[in-house]
C-alpha cells in the first residue's frame, strides 16, 4: 500500500512537505507488481498518474480521512509519500504492519521512520542525497 499525500501540498510548493521523487516507486515497482495508492480526495497529487503506470495491477482508494487512516493500519507492507506525519502516525499504532518503505526525505521533530522498532518493522529507507536542497 501506498500513501500518497495531496490535499495541501499537491502543488509541490510547499518546501516543509517534501514529496518522494518518483524514483522511489520506480524502485518499489521492482519489488511489487501490485498497489493501492491511498490519497485525499479532490485534485489529483502530481505523480499520481506516472505511479498507476508502474504497476501492472494498481488501484486508488479515496475515502474519507479516518477510513484512509484505518486501511493504512491495516497494511502489512506502507509506503510513505515523502515528508508527512499521516503514514507514519498509522504505521505506528498498527499491529499489521512488516515493513515500512520511505525516504531519508523526513524531519526529525516530526513522527518519522526512526521511531518503529526494529525488531518488529523493517524499516526500508532510501537515500536521497541532495534530493531536499535542490527542491
Amino acid at each position: 500500500m501506498i500513501h500518497l499525500r495531496s490535499g495541501d501540498v499537491r502543488n509541490l510548493d510547499n518546501p516543509y512537505y517534501i514529496t518522494n521523487p518518483l524514483f522511489f516507486y520506480r524502485q518499489l515497482s521492482l519489488q511489487y507488481q501490485k498497489a493501492v495508492i491511498v490519497t485525499e480526495p479532490g485534485e489529483p497529487h502530481p505523480l499520481l498518474s506516472s505511479i498507476l503506470a508502474l504497476f501492472p495491477e494498481s488501484r486508488v482508494v479515496s475515502k474519507s480521512a479516518s477510513e484512509d487512516f484505518i486501511s493504512l493500519c491495516m497494511t502489512p507492507h506502507l509506503a510513505s509519500s515523502g515528508v508527512g506525519t499521516f503514514a507514519v502516525a498509522a504505521a505506528l499504532l498498527s499491529r499489521e504492519l512488516k515493513v515500512f518503505h520511505c525516504t531519508d526525505l523526513y524531519q526529525i521533530e516530526h513522527l518519522n521512520p526512526r521511531m518503529f522498532r526494529p525488531d518488529s518493522v523493517d524499516v526500508r529507507m532510501q537515500s536521497m542525497p541532495g534530493f531536499a536542497k535542490q527542491w
